[in-house]
């Protein structure tokens, strides 16, 4: 199951719903009102569309409004569209169309914590749930839902409503302290969901590896932000090997990118390749090179004292991803100083 984004990127973009006062649609995702639209939902939930609403749709329509209702828009079209990253793709990420009490059940059977309300954690992006109905807990008590016809999307308090129990969504990275984590250098590549907004070491590695394979980010480069240009480039490498077109730096584009790099390395790599912008120097008399991020692993090579290799990553536990010579491995921290080019 994908994840999409942040209990906290959740939490904010369902906040800025609310300021926004998006209205509530019976039976939409998170689509922009149009007529063809309203014409649509009229044949197939005619008990919800009827001529008494009809000024309230049209007002909709004509402020450029976008619908959704509890499960649609809160759930499935916070996933669907990523958080507003791209239009509306139904049912991806692995998120089912499902009603609110349906969802609650996909849920469970996805393995998800959930249980009664009074041992709901504090934790935002946790749905929230009552029979036929759905809202998501965004912290300080508080929680946005699309309510119904007569109050859109709105922030009501957690204790103030029937709620009877709470799930995590499997499609949220649920973080303790995201906001910190954003801002820590995470060095290993491939080792979580990488999208817009996103900082750290891991990101700074991804951006080199393009340019390597010769997609340009001519305005920032390897700044360690993921950015517009940095999604530009990850849509363009998905398309180049056939992989769903979201710019999101997931599994199945991290195995992609894995395969181009084997490949590579077995073909020898370009002339023109940037360097990075840190060397690790070995400060220790002889030191082992590893196919791994520990002792445990084989030896690739031996390097010697002041030696400097290209920095590429750093693991959580202090191992640096190296180059040297068209070789790559990985070299412990006791031994080593991570420096400036």
């Amino acid at each position: 199951m994908d994840k999409v984004f942040t209990n906290r990127e959740h939490a904010a973009w369902l906040r800025r719903q609310a300021e926004l006062k998006r209205p509530y649609w019976y039976g939409v995702y998170h689509l922009p009102c149009t007529e063809a639209l309203l014409e649509k939902k009229k044949r197939q939930y005619p008990a919800h569309y009827t001529d008494k609403r009809m000024p309230e749709y049209l007002a909709d329509i004509a402020a450029g409004q976008i619908a959704g209702d509890c499960v649609n828009g809160a759930i499935k079209g916070a996933v669907w569209g990523e958080l507003d990253e791209r239009e509306p793709v139904y049912k991806s990420h692995g998120c089912p169309d499902r009603s609110a009490d349906g969802m609650f059940t996909f849920c469970r059977e996805q393995g998800m914590d959930w249980g009664a309300m009074d041992s709901m954690p504090d934790e935002m992006g946790v749905a929230v749930r009552m029979s036929g109905h759905v809202g998501v807990y965004v912290g300080d008590g508080e929680v946005v839902e699309w309510r119904g016809f007569a109050h859109g999307c709105v922030i009501t308090r957690l204790d103030g409503r029937k709620w009877t129990h709470w799930y995590r969504l499997p499609w949220t990275e649920y973080e303790e302290e995201a906001e910190k984590k954003e801002e820590i250098s995470l060095g290993t590549l491939g080792a979580r969901l990488l999208r817009r907004g996103r900082k750290g070491e891991d990101v700074r590695t991804l951006q080199l590896i393009l340019m390597q394979l010769g997609y340009d980010l001519p305005e920032y480069g390897a700044d360690g932000e993921y950015g517009t240009e940095t999604a530009a480039a990850v849509r363009a490498f998905q398309v180049m090997n056939g992989l769903m077109i979201d710019g999101v730096y997931g599994a199945k584009t991290h195995a992609a990118l894995m395969g181009v790099l084997a490949e590579q390395e077995e073909d020898g790599e370009p002339e023109d390749m940037p360097q990075p912008a840190r060397k690790v120097r070995v400060t220790g008399g002889t030191v082992f090179v590893r196919t791994g991020a520990g002792r445990e692993y084989d030896v690739v090579t031996v390097v010697q004292r002041d030696m400097l290799l290209d920095w590429l990553a750093t693991a959580d536990n202090g191992w640096h991803a190296v180059r040297s010579g068209g070789m790559s491995g990985w070299i412990g921290p006791k031994y080593t100083e991570v420096m400036d080019a």
